[in-house]
């Protein structure tokens, strides 16, 4: 890959990142409608829609560097991922109810940095 090459490459993966993060909220909005469903109904495929975009969100974020919403995000799928069924215990319950809050927080009212991503230069 010529320098020009990866500096286009590189200047598109930046351009990413910033999108990303600007389209935050929309995803955090995804998670949000999926657990208020679970909340509402209590079915499994509420739970699921859940896993998904949390999977979705913390692979997204870590392969765009995005590493705290990353983070947060598997936590949130490593909770989910601890279920049975449909039915969530207690303490899962509560646990995902405060990363929740806390991803939603992060995502409001921080400063989202992203790590800086390079493609590398032969």
């Amino acid at each position: 890959m010529t320098n020009s090459s990866a500096d286009n490459a590189n200047a598109e993966l930046l351009k990413l990142q910033h999108d990303y993060i600007q389209r935050l909220p929309e995803r955090l909005d995804q998670l949000r409608d999926s657990w208020q469903h679970y909340l509402q109904h209590g079915d499994a495929d509420s739970l699921s829609d859940l896993h998904r975009h949390a999977h979705s969100m913390a692979g997204t974020a870590g392969v765009l560097g995005v590493c705290s919403v990353s983070e947060q995000a598997r936590h949130i799928e490593q909770l989910l991922s601890t279920r049975n069924s449909a039915e969530l215990q207690p303490e899962i319950f509560k646990q995902l109810a405060h990363a929740l809050s806390e991803l939603e927080q992060h995502i409001y009212n921080d400063h989202i940095t992203a790590s800086r991503i390079q493609l590398g230069r032969s």
